[in-house]
């Protein structure tokens, strides 16, 4: 059947409104992402093949398309795509399994990301390169209703498989949710749907702030104590490898390359990497939720944690979630960020005297003002201290003296030191 121009035209004018009026509905509500499980248990040999061979051809098309001179005259309704196989020969291969609408999803987001490469070395931006990939971890569900629904109580349907998936967690999913794309995820734990969800704003789902006054809160991050408050407040949320995972790694390095067992041991293996790393996030998140929850400004110092990762101490950042606390630190818009020059651990709050230490001395002491604090507790102060005299915040202590009076931390240091004891 031949479509005509009048007929395509309308066809995207209808697209191109529908569109717009999600982007203008996008702008009164929220995003929520919810994890589903998918169990593994109740699919037949059929659909647990399917599942598998989803991903593989998803590489299969990714490694096409970045191996065409032009990746943008692609033709995604072709079935047929060319692979290295072990030999490291090209062959033709038909695509049996992964249906047209995620072929051009995969299509599409490798396009998308030639573009943002091309514009970040267009602004005199050093960029990197697409690489092949040797595992392809997410598929695209873009449009809800075609490539996913979902149909019962705990049940999903995916585009290209016949039954509904059974999945865990749909019962986070409330009835105002408006239901939009997901993500087909593979992990070594199994496989993952990652449902987007949008709820309305309105005055009922919006935080009402508290008639109490929240405290302020300054943060020392540091390497044997992950976390120091202000309050002296400390939390270690180091998290070391398992002797599980030390036996796997032996075992796997004892093992014959390009064997089954090998790759049994090494599933295995991302299976105990990824619980500590489920460990570690948790209690990223917890932590994270408890700071800004019962603070009201919370003050922190721009270290550079990667930089820490290639010190003497790198094995103790690399087991901590250091980076993690610190970028969700950052997306909240109660966080002032001191600069990382900022002398927090030399500079005393009370008199602005520079004391020199070493790692030995766990003790601060003043030889000017004769204060003799922790450490680590004396730089959070410090940090807080640099952090609210950096936008003229006066505290609700404070609230005779000026903003102008705050600017230099050796103006008014009873007042200061006060308010953070």
């Amino acid at each position: 059947m031949i479509i005509s121009d009048e007929a395509k035209q309308a066809k995207f004018d209808k697209q191109k409104q529908t569109m717009l009026e999600t982007k203008e509905r996008r702008k009164h509500q929220r995003p929520f992402v919810f994890e589903l499980k998918i169990d593994y248990s109740h699919l037949n040999k059929e659909e647990r093949e399917t599942l598998k061979m989803f991903f593989v051809e998803a590489k299969w098309i990714y490694n096409h398309i970045l191996s065409l001179e032009d990746p943008f005259k692609y033709d995604s309704k072709s079935k047929i795509v060319k692979v290295l196989n072990k030999d490291k020969n090209i062959e033709e291969r038909e695509l049996k399994y992964l249906p047209a609408k995620n072929k051009q999803d995969v299509y599409r987001k490798l396009t998308w990301n030639i573009k943002g490469l091309y514009s970040t070395k267009k602004f005199g931006k050093k960029t990197g390169k697409l690489k092949f990939k040797s595992e392809y971890n997410s598929i695209e569900l873009s449009q809800y209703g075609v490539t996913h629904k979902i149909t019962g109580r705990n049940r999903v349907k995916v585009n290209g498989i016949k039954r509904p998936l059974i999945v865990r967690g749909l019962d986070q999913i409330k009835s105002r949710y408006e239901l939009a794309n997901a993500r087909l995820v593979m992990k070594p734990s199994g496989y993952y749907l990652h449902l987007t969800c949008f709820e309305n704003i309105t005055s009922r789902n919006i935080p009402q702030t508290q008639l109490q006054v929240k405290p302020n809160i300054g943060l020392d991050f540091g390497i044997k104590t992950s976390i120091t408050t202000s309050d002296g407040d400390k939390y270690d949320i180091s998290i070391r490898e398992s002797e599980c995972l030390k036996r796997l790694s032996r075992k796997m390095n004892k093992q014959v390359k390009n064997s089954k067992n090998r790759y049994k041991t090494r599933m295995e293996l991302r299976r105990e990497y990824e619980r500590i790393s489920n460990r570690r996030m948790d209690k990223a998140n917890k932590i994270v939720n408890k700071i800004l929850t019962q603070n009201q400004i919370v003050v922190m110092q721009d270290e550079n944690i990667k930089g820490w990762h290639k010190g003497l101490f790198g094995k103790e950042v690399q087991n901590s979630a250091l980076g993690t606390i610190k970028s969700k630190l950052k997306q909240s818009k109660q966080i002032i960020i001191v600069d990382k020059w900022y002398p927090t651990t030399k500079k005393c709050y009370r008199c602005g005297n520079m004391v020199e230490l070493t790692l030995n001395d766990r003790t601060y002491n003043c030889d000017k003002c004769g204060l003799t604090e922790d450490r680590d507790v004396k730089s959070a102060k410090t940090t807080l201290y640099a952090g609210l005299s950096s936008v003229n915040y006066v505290p609700v202590e404070c609230r005779e003296s000026t903003p102008v009076e705050m600017k230099p931390l050796l103006v008014v240091p009873d007042t200061m030191s006060k308010y953070c004891q």
